[in-house]
């Protein structure tokens, strides 16, 4: 997949998701630059529902050489290959208060891969994991330094050869049908299997 996208022997970033709504739109694509500045041999793949066209706008508007990027969109179970493709993730959701309560499915689906993640500040409990356990990096684009310290942060953990095995593990721990199955257990007092 690295030959065909023209990316071997780059570090590769990947984002999968739209942009606005949730998400940051213009934010992004500051940060793809600031990957491109600070990241020898930076790529990116964006695997993306949003119009081509809005995309390839966005890239010109911001400086970013769309020859160093990769943009398709595909059926939910061909973007496992993407992410193998990949050597870390972009999570990019707007700040706010309510955004502590979000739950990222694309989170763990980056861990179970073996991803760093790339996160915003305060989403979710994922923005805690990363900081005490690893998997990944946050940033706080209102904080001056915080985008450099995240990707010298992401860059630190592509060095350690065993990070593909070690990641998924938050995946297993913090995504797993058994944290389901205690969800139930808490909530409603009974397990799954014993519901009628």
């Amino acid at each position: 997949m690295r030959l065909q996208m023209k990316c071997e022997g780059a570090t590769v970033g990947i984002y999968v998701g739209k942009y606005g709504g949730l998400y940051y739109d213009q934010e992004a694509f500051y940060l793809y630059k600031r990957c491109l500045e600070t990241i020898p041999g930076f790529r990116l793949i964006i695997l993306s529902p949003h119009p081509q066209e809005e995309i390839l706008q966005h890239l010109g508007q911001s400086g970013i050489d769309k020859a160093k990027v990769y943009i398709t969109s595909v059926p939910h179970a061909e973007v496992p290959v993407y992410l193998s493709a990949a050597d870390f993730a972009f999570a990019t959701y707007k700040p706010g208060p309510s955004k502590r309560f979000l739950s990222p499915i694309k989170t763990g689906e980056y861990w179970a891969n073996g991803l760093p993640v790339l996160l915003t500040e305060g989403v979710g409990d994922d923005s805690d994991i990363i900081k005490c356990e690893g998997g990944g990096a946050t940033f706080n684009l209102r904080e001056e330094g915080s985008v450099e310290r995240a990707l010298e942060k992401i860059q630190q953990i592509l060095k350690d050869p065993a990070h593909r095995q070690e990641i998924p593990r938050l995946a297993q721990k913090y995504r797993s049908p058994e944290r389901i199955r205690e969800a139930y257990e808490y909530f409603f007092g009974q397990s799954k299997e014993e519901q009628p």
